[in-house]
């Protein structure tokens, strides 16, 4: 009977280490998960795709290009983008494309891994200019002597993007009375008498605005509404 009962805790004694050990052992046990991705490497490219195929805008004009790869869990997500089409069209490194000339371009996406590819076809339109405002349509007043910043802005034929060649330029009617400086709206006045200040698109010699100037000798510094007008 002695020596059953010693035998059975020898066993009992047995059976608790290798439980102990098998536990530490399924402690130190890498999960499957990682064990199969460890043993597959890395996940490659399969295909990208372009979003959209179709981008239009504006001369001057910035838009972007979006990309999905495949598959979503890519080890190496990196791209590269081309262009061509003469000119047209210049895309950056982030797939932020400017239009920079009428016409179509095409603009290419290429993976770094495998070298997949996905191309845009680019349309680059020309916002013709609609109309100028001017900051004081109903006129200014002015001392002799005195100096006084006009300004202006063309507005496109879409109103939702500025114009593709936005660039104005000022004359005067009497440059005696009144002179401007013709790449920006400073105005001096020299001499009593009226003028008519003029800005012109540069894009459309059609589209204008007008703000006669006062000079006398002595009076207010500047009157007239403030807040752009259409003429």
């Amino acid at each position: 009977m002695k020596d059953f009962c010693f035998v059975g805790l020898w066993a009992l004694l047995f059976a608790v280490a290798c439980t102990s050990a098998g536990l530490e052992g399924f402690e130190q046990m890498t999960p499957p998960a990682q064990v199969a991705q460890a043993a597959s490497g890395p996940v490659r490219v399969r295909s990208v795709d372009v979003n959209p195929r179709l981008l239009e805008l504006y001369v001057g004009q910035t838009k972007p290009l979006t990309v999905t790869i495949f598959p979503s869990d890519a080890t190496d997500q990196s791209v590269r983008w081309t262009h061509s089409g003469g000119g047209v069209a210049y895309v950056d490194k982030e797939g932020n494309v400017t239009g920079v000339s009428q016409g179509w371009a095409a603009v290419t996406v290429h993976t770094i891994d495998g070298d997949y590819q996905s191309t845009a076809r680019v349309k680059v339109s020309v916002n013709g200019v609609a109309s100028v405002r001017l900051s004081h349509p109903d006129g200014i007043i002015l001392t002799r002597g005195e100096k006084f910043d006009l300004s202006a802005l063309a507005i496109g034929e879409d109103r939702s993007a500025p114009p593709s060649k936005p660039a104005l330029k000022w004359s005067s009617s009497d440059t005696n009375i009144a002179a401007v400086e013709a790449n920006r709206g400073r105005v001096r006045a020299l001499n009593t008498g009226t003028a008519l200040i003029t800005v012109t698109s540069e894009a459309d010699g059609t589209k204008m605005a007008v703000c006669p100037v006062t000079v006398l000798e002595a009076g207010p510094a500047c009157e007239g509404g403030v807040g752009f007008k259409d003429l």
